[in-house]
């Protein structure tokens, strides 16, 4: 593995001072370590659609997006990821729905799974 241009995230590590030995210090810049890894968490999007009412009374909503349907559904990277798990992973579907219990707090239906 190779150290890369542009990481995501720099954390700078500061010398504390008050350990050092009394002295004038110049900085002479930074030693560094990149360290690989991968972030899988659960985002929620709500959408609000805004209500108008007219001096009749008409109650107007603007409309959804054309994929979102109900109260409460899957998004289609979910949807992705367990066609991925079951299809080419060859994951059954119990394993995969304790994994997204598990990893993720985000309990899946067996209706989606099938």
């Amino acid at each position: 593995m190779q150290k890369i241009e542009d990481p995501d995230e720099i954390e700078v590590i500061s010398i504390d001072r008050r350990t050092l030995p009394k002295g004038q210090y110049t900085e002479d810049g930074f030693e560094t370590r990149q360290v690989f890894d991968i972030d899988i968490s659960r985002v929620v999007i709500e959408y609000q659609a805004q209500r108008l009412i007219n001096e009749n009374g008409q109650c107007f909503i603007a409309p959804f997006p054309d994929n979102v349907t109900k109260a409460v559904q899957y998004g289609n990277g979910i949807k992705a990821h367990i066609v991925y798990l079951s299809q080419y992973q060859l994951l059954p579907y119990n394993r995969i729905q304790e994994y997204l219990t598990d990893q993720l707090g985000m309990p899946i239906s067996e209706v989606l799974s099938q």
